[in-house]
């Protein structure tokens, strides 16, 4: 029975997903919410700048804020299921992004002023809401456009979806970092930071899996087989 369902779970998510899917919620919780406790107590920096506060406050961009995880658990979802290597490459960078967030949000933790809402619509409450669950600590680098910019990445490697799927995914992706700005959850350099570091992930990850990890022989299977674009 046990089997059963194993192989059935296999069908969904392949088994050589469910590590680096494991590690990938582990280091998420560790770096989201081991970081609030860490330093809590530590100097908060401040890194608004001038172009920060002409970006105006548009209450309805937290429907694309709120869209973002939908677009995170879709996208990691399909890079599972494309082909070991992808998912590797994909997961690591994703972790090895995290894991320099958590550096930035221990060492150098920042925070923001918020504005003040008057409750008019539902776009509104929503923000008001998010804002009450959300404090405004862990803001540089944005762990909300990491996610995005990674996914963003990761069509670039997928050989078994659409071209309207890569479309959405970059248009998504985009929506996601002028989200974050315009609910005032982050400032500009919060969305630079996220780029940087996910990019810093994206090639450091493919050093380790085409270099270090995979051997030759089963490196040179996988990419016969799921060929991909590098980019």
């Amino acid at each position: 029975m046990e089997k059963i369902r194993l192989k059935k779970i296999e069908k969904i998510l392949p088994k050589y997903s469910w590590i680096p899917i494991i590690m990938f919620f582990v280091v998420n919780m560790i770096t989201y919410y081991g970081t609030r406790f860490i330093a809590h107590n530590f100097v908060h920096h401040d890194i608004t700048v001038w172009v920060d506060n002409k970006i105006p406050f548009v209450s309805a961009m937290i429907a694309i804020y709120l869209l973002a995880f939908i677009q995170w658990y879709v996208g990691f979802f399909i890079v599972a299921r494309e082909s070991r290597e992808v998912c590797y490459i994909i997961f690591t960078a994703e972790i090895i992004a995290k894991s320099v967030c958590f550096l930035f949000y221990v060492l150098y933790p920042t925070t923001m002023v918020r504005p003040e809402i008057e409750v008019n619509n539902i776009f509104d409450y929503m923000t008001s809401l998010i804002y009450k669950i959300d404090t405004p600590v862990n803001l540089f680098p944005s762990i909300h456009c990491l996610e995005s910019y990674i996914i963003l990445r990761s069509v670039f490697y997928l050989k078994k979806v659409s071209n309207q799927y890569r479309i959405v995914t970059i248009v998504m992706s985009f929506l996601v970092f002028l989200s974050v700005v315009t609910v005032k959850q982050h400032v500009v350099a919060d969305i630079i930071g996220a780029v940087v570091v996910g990019e810093f992930g994206m090639i450091l990850s493919r050093f380790i899996i085409w270099r270090r990890f995979l051997p030759q022989k089963k490196a040179g299977r996988m990419t016969t087989k799921h060929p991909v674009n590098k980019i």
